[in-house]
Order: structure tokens, then C-alpha cells, then sequence
């Protein structure tokens, strides 16, 4: 009888710890607000919403786009003048630098309408950095690299429209 007890109860362990493990594979809730920050600032990148891409930008928020370094004001002055037809955002993925402080690292496809009304697209690599100050995550550091002009683009990961 002892025996079959323990094989319950080792059992019991067993499975809570697989489901727990289970549960565990999936992004934890920081990654997940990480990633959401991430596609709202291209969202409101690409709709030229400065107010609230303004928001996600701490106060010493520094940007590296070419040559070109922007600290807060100036990025949110950019974005007043931008606006795209539309943003692909795939391959999105969070590492971790310490409990505070993470990079998030994607893959996005910007199409926009060049001369001649004809629409041009481009790929980069974006990094982004964010660090939690007084609770709240801020975008600290941002760049990309472009990949290459791809005409029109097929992927289909998080379109984000405006």
C-alpha cells in the first residue's frame, strides 16, 4: 500500500512538473509587453503619430540610424515627417541583458510610396533597447541596418497598418 502512495505522489510531482514546464515555454508576461512596446512604436511610427511614439522614449533616449545620432526630441521631430504604407514586422525576439534592461530584436519590412506614386520596399534589422525605470519599460537605445531593397514584399507576420 506505501508503495502504490509514493507512486501517486511521485507521479503527481511528475505531471505538475511537466505542466509547469509547459507553461513556462511560452514568452513570460515581460517579453510579451516588450514585443507589444516594440510594434506600437512602428505602428506609430509608420502613421507619423509622434505623441505616442514619443511616450515609449525615455528622457536620455539616444537613436544611430547611418551616420546619424537623435536623442528624444529630434527622433520625435522625425517621426512628425514620416509615414509609411506599411510595416512587416517578423522574426521578433526579446534577450535578455539583465532583469531590467533587454534588447529586442526584429526583422521589418517598410514599404513606402516613392516617386511616380510607385511603392518601394526596404528590410533592416532593428535593435532596440529598453530598460524599466520606476516600473515603467522605456526605450533607451534604438538602430537598424538595412538588409536590402525587396520590391514588394510577400511576408505577412504582423502587418501593421495604419
Amino acid at each position: 500500500m506505501k508503495t502504490k502512495i509514493i507512486f501517486l505522489i511521485v507521479t503527481l510531482i511528475c505531471s505538475a512538473s511537466a505542466i509547469s514546464a509547459q507553461k513556462g515555454t511560452a514568452a513570460n508576461p515581460a517579453e510579451a509587453v516588450l514585443i507589444e512596446k516594440e510594434r506600437n512604436a512602428w505602428k506609430n511610427l509608420s502613421t507619423g503619430n509622434a505623441e505616442e511614439f514619443g511616450k515609449n522614449l525615455a528622457e536620455d533616449y539616444e537613436g544611430v540610424n547611418g551616420d546619424t545620432r537623435h536623442n528624444k526630441a529630434q527622433e520625435i521631430a522625425a517621426v512628425k515627417n514620416t509615414s509609411f504604407d506599411k510595416v512587416v514586422l517578423s522574426d521578433i525576439r526579446v534577450k535578455w541583458l539583465s532583469e531590467d534592461v533587454a534588447i529586442v530584436l526584429s526583422t521589418f519590412t517598410i514599404t513606402v510610396v516613392g516617386a511616380n506614386n510607385k511603392k518601394e520596399s526596404y528590410s533592416g534589422k532593428s535593435y532596440t533597447i529598453y530598460a524599466k525605470r520606476d516600473k515603467v519599460w522605456l526605450c533607451v537605445f534604438h538602430t537598424d541596418e538595412p538588409i536590402e531593397s525587396v520590391g514588394n514584399s510577400n511576408q505577412q507576420t504582423a502587418v501593421l497598418k495604419p
